[in-house]
C-alpha cells in the first residue's frame, strides 16, 4: 500500500471537519511536493544530457580542427617537395641544353673547315657520334623530364582539386562551427534558465522546509494512528468472527436442546397429563417462586444410548422421573397448594436441602463407574 492509498484510507476514518480540511491541505501539499520533485528530476536529467552533448560537440570540433591542421601541413610539405623537384629538373634541362649547343657549335666548326686532316676527320666523326649519342641521351632525358613535368602537373592539378575540396570542407566546417556555437549558446542560455528555476525551487523548498517537516510529522502521526486503528479493527473483526461462530454454535445447541425438550414435553403430554399441566403452570408463574423451580428429571437427564435409558427405566421409579425439584420449602408449599389442592393435579415435588448442596461432590472419574453418562 503506497502513501497515497494510505492517505485515502486515512481519509475514510476521519469524521471531524477541521481534520478533513487539514487532511486535504496535507494531501495537496504532498501532491505539490511530488510534482515539484518530478519536475526538478526531469530538468536535472535534461541539464545533464545537454552538458554531455556539449562536451561531445566540443571534442568533435577539437578533433576536426587537429585533423584539418595536420592535413594542411601535409599538403604544404608535398607541394614544396614537388616544386623543388620541378626546379631541379629545370636546372638539369638547362645544363643539357647548353651542352647540346656547345656540341652543335663544335660540329659546325668542323664542317666549315675546308681542308681537314684525315685523323681530324675521324676524330670529328667520333665526336659527332658521341655528340649524337649524347644528344639522344639528352633527348631521352628531356622526354623523361617532360613526362615527369606532366606527372607533376597532374599532381599539382590533383593537389589543387584537393585544395578546393579542403577549402569547401573548411567553409562547411566554419558553417558547422557557427551552428554549433549558436546551439551551444542556446543550450547555455537554456541551462542558465534551468539553473535559475532549480535555484528558485530549491529556495522555495528551503523556505518551506519547516512546514514540510511539520506536515511529514503530522502525516506520520496520522499514519501511526491509522495503523493502530487498522490493527484494532482486524482484532475486533477476528473477535467478532469468533463470537459469531460461537453464537451460531450456541444457537444450534440451543435449538437442539429446545427440540429435545419439545419432544420430551410432547412425550409427557401424551403419557402424564397432570405433570404436563403442572409444567405449563410453573413456566407461566415462575415469578411467584422465591427460587428456581426445576423441571422433572425426565427433562434434565441426557443419555447416549438405549442401554442407559433401559437401565434408568429399571432402576428409577416413574414417580421420580416425573417429580419437580426445588430447594425452598415455601416454594414446595406453593406448589402443593396451587397444583395439588386447587387444581387437583397428580403432580409430585421433591425438596432438595441446603446441606446436600454443601456436601463434597463426586468427581468425574468416580461417576464413570455408574451407568449414568451425562447429567
Amino acid at each position: 500500500m503506497n502513501p497515497q492509498q494510505l492517505l485515502i484510507a486515512l481519509q475514510e476514518t476521519i469524521d471531524n471537519g477541521e481534520l478533513i480540511d487539514i487532511f486535504n491541505k496535507l494531501v495537496s501539499t504532498f501532491q505539490d511536493k511530488a510534482e515539484k520533485k518530478l519536475s526538478m528530476e526531469s530538468k536535472r536529467k535534461e541539464l545533464d544530457r545537454l552538458m554531455q552533448r556539449q562536451v561531445i560537440i566540443q571534442e568533435e570540433v577539437k578533433k576536426y580542427q587537429e585533423w584539418k591542421e595536420k592535413q594542411d601541413q601535409i599538403k604544404t610539405i608535398e607541394l614544396k617537395l614537388m616544386w623543388k623537384k620541378y626546379e631541379d629538373s629545370r636546372q638539369e634541362y638547362k645544363i643539357i641544353l647548353e651542352k647540346v649547343n656547345e656540341a652543335q657549335l663544335a660540329y659546325d666548326d668542323v664542317c666549315k673547315s675546308l681542308f681537314p686532316q684525315k685523323a681530324e676527320i675521324l676524330e670529328t666523326d667520333r665526336n659527332i657520334e658521341k655528340s649524337n649519342e649524347k644528344q639522344l641521351k639528352l633527348h631521352n632525358s628531356f622526354e623523361s623530364f617532360r613526362r615527369n613535368v606532366e606527372d607533376r602537373n597532374n599532381s599539382c592539378l590533383a593537389y589543387l582539386r584537393e585544395l578546393r575540396k579542403a577549402k569547401t570542407l573548411s567553409i562547411e566546417r566554419d558553417r558547422l562551427k557557427i551552428e554549433n556555437d549558436k546551439r551551444l549558446e542556446s543550450s547555455t542560455n537554456h541551462l542558465n534558465s534551468l539553473k535559475g528555476d532549480f535555484e528558485q525551487i530549491q529556495n522555495e523548498i528551503n523556505s518551506n522546509i519547516d512546514q514540510i517537516k511539520a506536515i511529514d510529522t503530522e502525516i506520520a502521526k496520522h499514519m501511526s494512528e491509522y495503523f493502530i486503528i487498522e490493527n484494532e479493527t482486524t482484532t475486533y473483526s477476528n473477535q467478532l468472527n469468533l463470537l459469531e461462530t460461537s453464537r451460531i454454535q450456541l444457537s444450534r445447541q440451543l435449538q437442539t436442546i429446545k427440540d429435545r425438550e419439545n419432544r420430551v414435553h410432547e412425550f409427557i403430554r401424551t403419557t402424564d397429563t397432570d405433570t404436563y399441566r403442572a409444567l405449563e403452570w410453573i413456566h407461566k408463574n415462575q415469578d411467584n417462586f422465591k427460587s428456581k423451580f426445576f423441571d422433572p428429571l425426565l427433562l434434565q437427564i441426557d443419555l447416549y444410548n438405549l442401554e442407559d435409558a433401559k437401565y434408568l427405566e429399571n432402576h428409577v421409579s416413574r414417580r421420580d422421573f416425573y417429580a419437580f425439584l426445588s430447594d425452598n420449602s415455601d416454594d414446595v408449599h406453593i406448589f402443593i397448594r396451587e397444583l395439588r389442592e386447587k387444581m387437583s393435579l397428580k403432580a409430585s415435588c421433591l425438596l432438595s436441602s441446603y446441606e446436600s448442596a454443601d456436601l463434597t461432590p463426586t468427581d468425574i472419574p468416580n461417576l464413570k463407574n455408574y451407568k449414568f453418562r451425562c447429567y
